[in-house]
């Protein structure tokens, strides 16, 4: 074949291709939660509600681990006080309540059988 052949792209199809793929990468986005502004109020199992005085101590912490302050290097350094660490042992503080397991068909049908005794 002496002649040269140009390959042809369908400018259409590109397009569709590209909003499809962009469409998908924005779905992925905020299945992972990356995307929270669109999300709404949707509330995650990671998150965890601190009292007031342990998230004020923590971010004093991270600050002085930000300046790599020396007193943080010291053997007898504490940086929270006991009562609280007592406190939060007693009952952790989170956004969501306690998680209900589901009940399965399966489950019913056990319960029912156990219940009538056959």
């Amino acid at each position: 074949m002496s002649g040269k052949r140009e390959l042809k792209i369908n400018t259409k199809f590109a397009q569709k291709y590209d909003k499809y793929r962009q469409k998908e990468e924005l779905q992925k986005r905020k299945n992972n939660g990356r995307d929270s502004d669109s999300s709404g109020s949707s509330s995650d199992d990671s998150e965890v509600e601190l009292d007031p005085t342990v998230e004020r101590d923590f971010y004093r912490i991270l600050s002085l681990l930000k300046k790599k302050d020396p007193k943080i290097y010291e053997k007898d350094a504490k940086f929270y006080s006991e009562s609280d660490t007592s406190h939060s042992d007693e009952k952790p503080s989170t956004s969501k309540k306690a998680a209900v397991k589901p009940m399965f068909l399966k489950d019913y049908e056990r319960a029912v059988i156990l219940e009538k005794e056959g």
